[in-house]
């Protein structure tokens, strides 16, 4: 209980500098890292799963401390069996 997490991690190794970003998104099918950095650019930086539990990864080198950033994903919300149903079912309007 005495350790805390965080999505990301900078590093300094010789020359090479930025920071590592993980987020658990089980349900995405794309996440990207958008930031000042990027211009808040979805298909600059794409993270990369970490097998099929969840977990996606990205190491941006020059980003440091104080950037502003967030994740956007991609998440599957329906499958072919429910949009099927609400294409065939529409709901009743309102009264």
């Amino acid at each position: 209980m005495g350790s805390s997490w965080s999505p990301c991690k900078t590093y300094a190794h010789g020359e090479l500098i930025g920071t590592a970003f993980a987020v658990w998104a089980p349900n995405a099918r794309n996440v990207s890292l958008i930031s000042d950095l990027n211009f808040w650019d979805k298909k600059t930086n794409p993270m990369i799963p970490l097998g099929s539990n969840g977990l996606w990864e990205v190491f941006i080198p020059d980003l440091g401390p104080g950037t502003k950033y967030k994740f956007a994903n991609l998440c599957y919300h329906l499958t072919l069996s429910m949009l099927r149903k609400h294409t065939t079912h529409p709901l009743p309007p309102l009264s």
